[in-house]
């Protein structure tokens, strides 16, 4: 898919994907996710859920990072979210190793993951009810675009990474 500029790009539903599209799709699947894991009773199907979440939330973390947040770097007035967003990633990130080798079916696990839940939708909520809502406006189009794309292919990248650890 060549764009107007001549630009290859990936297609997503008859155009690109931006930044803040392809971060609150990302979203959307961590939620659902999530509420799946919730709705399953059997421990061992649970943990293959949790495990399928835990590297989309990493995989997003470290892509989101070196895509989005460096973007954010750039300006002197959104530069100041970032250290804020990512230790919040640094948090999940530790109370998942804090879930890994627990009994998927003791209360422990429950109230770690409950922990996770509620770490990662602040965050969410967070980034598209403040972050996008001033950053949005005053983004390039374009760099939005190749920072979508870019965030998308990264991603993919680190989750093949993360799954053959």
């Amino acid at each position: 898919f060549y764009d107007d500029a001549g630009v290859v790009s990936k297609p997503w539903h008859g155009g690109t994907m931006n930044i803040f599209t392809k971060i609150k799709r990302d979203h959307d699947e961590a939620r659902d996710m999530m509420n799946t894991i919730l709705e399953t009773p059997d421990a061992d199907a649970r943990l293959e859920l949790y495990e399928e979440l835990k590297i989309a939330i990493l995989s997003h973390a470290k892509s989101e990072e070196k895509t989005f947040y460096q973007a954010l770097k750039q300006n002197k007035e959104w530069a100041e979210e970032v250290p804020h967003m990512k230790k919040e990633h640094k948090e999940v990130e530790d109370l998942f190793k804090e879930i890994d080798g627990l009994d998927a079916e003791s209360a422990m696990w429950w109230e770690k993951f409950g922990e996770v839940r509620q770490a990662l939708l602040h965050h969410m909520d967070e980034e598209e009810k403040e972050v996008f809502k001033e950053v949005k406006p005053e983004m390039p189009a374009m760099e939005s675009e190749e920072l979508g794309q870019l965030m998308d292919e990264l991603e993919e990248r680190v989750k093949v990474t993360l799954e053959a650890a």
